[in-house]
């Protein structure tokens, strides 16, 4: 085991000791029917949760990419497997009818500078077309969705670039 998963893992026993004495303090404010407290108490012991969750994802993390971020397949034109400004391609996941796909572009959005995909939802599209209004998600919220990336191809124009 590494320093750094002895670290993650002193972290993740520190949440989950939180977690337990949250929800020990949750029951007796709702015992009390102090429903702000309890609120408030929940919210934390939420943090600690996903504290905790995010930390057991890292442990043996060997430095790459996570795979929510990153190309399952490419068009070999460019080494790297992460998404950037101007590539374009399919973001593909099973169904119980089969396989749903949907071409995409990735653009920066501009509040947070954070790249975005651009998903064609239009009848017949195709990944190298111009999307003229789609529906921008995250790439995380993707992976979240089940859909795995393949890009297709990259533009590269002024607008790519900013």
């Amino acid at each position: 085991m590494t320093e750094k998963d002895k670290t993650l893992q002193e972290i993740i026993d520190w949440c989950e000791q939180l977690e337990i004495d949250g929800l020990r303090l949750a029951n007796a404010l709702l015992m009390q029917r102090d429903t702000t407290a309890y609120g408030v108490v929940k919210g934390q012991i939420n943090a600690y949760e996903k504290t905790a969750d995010h930390c057991r994802s890292m442990l043996g993390y060997s430095g790459s990419m996570l795979s929510c971020l990153t190309y399952e397949d490419t068009d070999n034109s460019d080494p790297s497997d992460q998404p950037q400004v101007g590539d374009y391609g399919v973001a593909v996941r099973e169904t119980a009818d089969g396989q749903e796909e949907i071409p995409f572009h990735i653009e920066r959005e501009e509040r947070t500078g954070l790249p975005v995909a651009l998903l064609n939802e239009r009848l017949y599209a195709k990944p190298e077309d111009d999307i003229k209004d789609g529906l921008y998600v995250s790439l995380f919220q993707l992976y979240l969705d089940g859909f795995m990336l393949s890009r297709t191809g990259r533009k590269r124009n002024k607008d790519a670039e900013a």
